[in-house]
């Protein structure tokens, strides 16, 4: 140790040193691969039919967020209506979806940041519901995720790269919490179709890192119908807002046979890659006909909430009894309670007859 500040190893020496601090190395990650492979065993799952919602961040206040009592108290109201599953959805966003940049975590007090996502899932694990971890870009202006589209083969190499750094880091953050399930990305309709090999090396790098099952959420429609790798993921995911009657008065009868006609085209695509299927998303506003245009927003429109009670009850029994799908996630659960009620006419079905249909259904063995 004397030497130490002076010493410079000869070149066999510094061979012969090499190879001794590899044959380490390689006893201590042997070890750690053996505790590795049985903690990935262990790893948690979801119950065999997930009777989800997507809690949604709607404070965006320290005091009505994900970090909050409220949110907690959003939670256990979810757990009484029967409720086994929930997703998070932590945001990052994108200024030009033409051109690639890095994706920030969002880091504010009100935001979906890191402390907020793990407290919302502690405290729904500890309602003994499973959670899917599921972020998602945010693009403003009008926009959706489905407009993201480089110009340049360049340019996709950033994005992707771009992409996989910022997924990486919630791969690392299910695991770490044992997150059940871990969904790679929302909507990318542009992203996806077209870019299977991108996405079969990123879910390969991430699979290394996250040891619970992974899906994603497809736009319903070309993206679900046309993605090519679905056999790389555990489940196939829909965001399903497909309609379910082209009628301004459709009759319950129509409504179930929309909803009839929708599980079916689903199922065709569940069969082609022999998958399950996870609704990652699917939702009603309370206005009048919801199912036309089920992905609609529609602030200012007069409430109805009879017919999204409707909507939800002829999904639930179109979908009943269908072995390939395994689980629901209802866009969406809010994270404050007061958010919802009789005079709201946005998705949530909080405080609306369209709660009962859930809670009919949700506390029934699937």
């Amino acid at each position: 140790m004397q030497n130490y500040a002076r010493w410079s190893p000869a070149p066999d020496e510094a061979t012969a040193l090499e190879t001794d601090w590899h044959k380490f190395l390689s006893a201590l990650a042997q070890e750690h691969r053996e505790a590795i492979a049985i903690a990935r065993k262990e790893f948690p799952k979801a119950s065999s039919f997930q009777k989800g919602f997507c809690h949604a961040h709607e404070g965006y206040q320290i005091h009505n967020g994900y970090l909050s009592r409220k949110s907690d108290e959003a939670l256990a109201k979810l757990a009484r209506l029967g409720t086994n599953a929930v997703s998070l959805t932590p945001f990052t966003s994108i200024e030009n979806p033409q051109k690639p940049e890095f994706f920030r975590l969002w880091r504010s007090a009100g935001s979906e940041n890191d402390e907020s996502v793990i407290h919302a899932a502690n405290s729904a694990h500890a309602l003994g519901m499973a959670v899917m971890l599921k972020p998602h870009i945010w693009v403003g202006r009008g926009s959706w995720p489905g407009d993201i589209a480089m110009t340049t083969p360049q340019e996709w190499q950033l994005f992707f790269d771009y992409y996989y750094r910022w997924m990486r880091h919630y791969a690392l953050l299910a695991e770490m919490y044992d997150m059940e399930i871990l969904c790679l990305g929302v909507e990318l309709a542009q992203a996806t179709v077209g870019h299977e090999q991108e996405w079969r090396t990123m879910i390969a790098k991430l699979r290394r890192l996250y040891s619970g099952e992974m899906t994603y959420a497809a736009n319903w429609g070309n993206e679900f119908e046309k993605l090519a790798f679905w056999d790389a993921l555990d489940f196939m995911g829909v965001n399903c807002y497909y309609p379910l009657s082209e009628k301004d008065n459709a009759s319950d009868a129509d409504l179930r046979a929309g909803a009839t006609a929708v599980v079916e085209r689903i199922a065709a695509v569940a069969w082609r890659f022999r998958k399950p299927v996870l609704f990652t998303e699917i939702g009603f506003t309370s206005t009048t006909a919801p199912w036309k245009q089920p992905h609609a927003e529609v602030r200012g429109s007069p409430v109805n909430l009879n017919d999204q009670a409707r909507c939800y009850e002829a999904m639930f029994q179109a979908l009943a009894g269908k072995f390939w799908c395994r689980g629901i996630y209802w866009w969406k659960w809010p994270s404050y309670l007061d958010y919802g009620g009789p005079a709201d006419n946005e998705f949530t079905p909080n405080n609306k007859p369209a709660e009962q249909i859930v809670a009919n259904w949700y506390r029934k063995a699937w």
